[in-house]
Parts: C-alpha cells; structure tokens; sequence
C-alpha cells in the first residue's frame, strides 16, 4: 500500500481485547483504522469516513451486526466491504451473504487467515476473477435455463454481486470445494455464463425428492462471460453477496 492513500477499515466489537488486537493489525498493515463497541458508533462513524472495510461482531448491544449490515447495504451495496465475525450461530452463511455480507469468520480465526481474505475481498472484480485457479477444479456443475428471469422466479439460479445460487439434482456438493460452473440461457442479459468457484453453502431439500441448493463466489469468470457479467453487475445494485434462492 506505498505510495497510495491507505484503505480506511472500521472496527466493531464489543470486545475490548478483540477490537484492540484487530486494530493493530490493521494498522501495521498501513489501514487507516477506526473502531466502535456497537453499531450506533459505528454509523456515526459511516456517516463522516469514507470506509472501505467493515468487520462487525454480530452480538452487540444497541444495534447489532446484522442490523449494521442492512443499515450499510441500504446506502450503498457496493461499499464497504463487509465482514461479519460471530461465537454463535445467529446466521447462517446463506443468510449473511442474502444480507449483503462477503464474508462470515467464525470465532476464534486465524489473523493470517483474516489478511488472506482480506487482500481478495479488497480487489476490484475484473482484477479478482481474471486469473483461473490452479490446480484447476475436477467437477462441472452445468445448468441449462430457458430465461435468466424464469429461473429466477422458480427459485432455481439467481446471482448476486459475488456469486450465484442454482438448485441441482445428482451428487452432493461440499461446502469449501472448488467446482467449475457452465451455465446457459436461451433468453438472458448474456447467452452463458462460465467460471469456477468455491462453494460457500449447501442445502438439502425438505423432501427426498426435491433439489438442493447451493452457493457458489466466483473465484474465476471467461473474459466473454467476465465482460458480461461485469455490464450486468454495473446496472444492476444487488444487494447479496450471494443470493438465497427464494420464488419470486
């Protein structure tokens, strides 16, 4: 980060010990770093600073991570980047992407692990998903719609702004593994979609029968499918990371 202005990062926890420990981090890391023990301070702060990163615990008092998360993802989807850090299980990684999170860390996490997503989160997404991942992933998930909006209303393939949620049938996907998605539609804002990516959540059907879900961050898109992609992202303010996939 020589020579540029540095990154501001907000800091929310009301854990004294945490809160210090991760803004000294960040601050010999060269952020420029502010804190808050709950959300109402954290907002007074959003209102003054442009932040382009925000890690909030989500138990807090007076207004919550959760509640932070809505508030910020109202004004603006696109910034800040937003990290939710919980010891409980308040949210599911569905859910929190649905909200507007990038990322979920679970209490304790590595600091090191921490700066690694960090420094990818941060990254423009033309910059982010331009270079395919090695080794490359074994499995291919391919998917065939007749219209974007038609599998959107039947609640069988929807995007966000970081990743897309589509149902399957066959063998079961792994959270954490890294497939490679062809995706295609007859009617669309673009004819395909192809890319890899890692699996951020799975959910199994009520019944036996029925299909499951899964969540998927683009970790790589084709330059074709990247352009597109880019163009839909530009016009389109999604506010999840990576939508649930719900009728609409």
């Amino acid at each position: 980060m020589e020579n540029e202005s540095p990154v501001t990062a907000l800091i929310v926890d009301d854990e004294p010990d945490l809160c210090e420990m991760l803004v000294f981090e960040f601050s010999a890391r060269g952020y420029r770093v502010f804190s808050a023990s709950d959300g109402q301070e954290a907002e007074r702060i959003l209102d003054h600073e442009d932040v382009a990163l925000l890690l909030t615990d989500v138990r807090m008092p007076l207004c919550d991570g959760l509640e932070l998360l809505s508030w910020v993802k109202t004004r603006n989807v696109y910034r800040p980047t937003v990290i939710l850090i919980s010891a409980y299980a308040d949210i599911t990684v569905e859910e929190a992407h649905d909200l507007g999170a990038e990322v979920v860390l679970t209490k304790p996490f590595r600091l090191s692990e921490l700066a690694d997503i960090v420094t990818r989160i941060l990254l423009p997404p033309e910059r982010r998903w331009c270079t395919p991942p090695v080794p490359a992933p074994v499995r291919a998930c391919a998917l065939h719609f007749s219209s974007f909006e038609s599998a959107r209303k039947e609640a069988v393939f929807d995007l966000g702004r970081g990743g897309a949620a589509f149902a399957f049938s066959g063998s079961t996907l792994s959270k954490g593994e890294n497939i490679r998605i062809e995706v295609c539609f007859d009617e669309g804002p673009f004819p395909s979609l192809h890319g890899t990516g890692i699996v951020n959540w799975v959910r199994s059907g009520a019944e036996p029968k029925q299909l499951q879900k899964a969540g998927l961050e683009f970790t790589w898109l084709s330059e074709e499918t990247r352009t597109a992609f880019l163009l839909w992202h530009s016009t389109h303010a999604q506010k999840p990371y990576i939508p649930s996939l719900k009728p609409q």
